[in-house]
């Protein structure tokens, strides 16, 4: 495989950014008065989240989407606290890394994403580096505003056709089971990042896959 790729697509959290959604639930739970699963369902019917990702609502219909299920009286804030506690960090090894890589592959960055949260991970990228995010990757392509998703089809036909991207000559990394699958079955190359595995155990030093 290492012989023939010559791109890179990054998935972000879980890969680049260390990110604890158990953080977020236990805050709605709370919240919720407990009625965490009932809520959770109602959500996903009404394809809150979904839209969400793809831009289809803004962050303040997600909010009152949201905030309807709460206690009364819970305030606003109360909903990004608890949406933004999932966020941790981003590994300053993570980001050497990736600069390295930069060298030697094209490289790009495909999240499923929201507009809370993108300015809070591109602030890591700048503290952490000095550098923007945007200057780690040739390309950022965020669900958002993209308005589509993965594990759909047509957010990795539109990455490889944008950028001239030959399936077999590009490696896609992330942590979710379901994107990968929907990757592979397009002739990318992949790789489950998934712990103990990391992105240190991908690349050598000098920023090349290991054989």
């Amino acid at each position: 495989m290492n012989a023939l790729i010559q791109n890179i697509i990054f998935d972000l959290g879980g890969v680049i950014l260390n990110i604890d959604p158990e953080r977020t639930r236990a805050k709605f739970i709370a919240m919720w008065n407990g009625k965490a699963e009932e809520v959770y369902r109602n959500i996903v019917r009404e394809n809150i989240l979904e839209d969400y990702e793809t831009g289809r609502i803004s962050t303040d219909e997600f909010r009152q989407a949201l905030l309807k299920y709460a206690h009364p009286g819970t305030p606003p804030s109360a909903i990004d606290d608890a949406w933004n506690a999932m966020l941790l960090d981003i590994p300053a090894e993570n980001l050497t890394v990736l600069w390295k890589v930069k060298e030697h592959y094209r490289t790009f960055l495909l999240s499923n994403t929201n507009a809370m949260h993108t300015p809070l991970y591109s602030a890591m990228f700048s503290n952490k580096s000095g550098k923007s995010m945007e200057e780690f990757f040739e390309g950022v392509f965020l669900s958002h505003k993209l308005g589509m998703n993965k594990p759909h089809r047509e957010i990795f036909e539109y990455v490889l056709q944008v950028n001239g991207l030959r399936p077999d000559e590009t490696l896609f990394i992330d942590d979710a089971e379901e994107n990968i699958r929907a990757a592979a079955a397009l002739g990318i190359q992949t790789i489950h990042l998934i712990p103990p595995l990391h992105l240190q155990n991908i690349f050598s030093k000098d920023g090349r896959l290991h054989n």
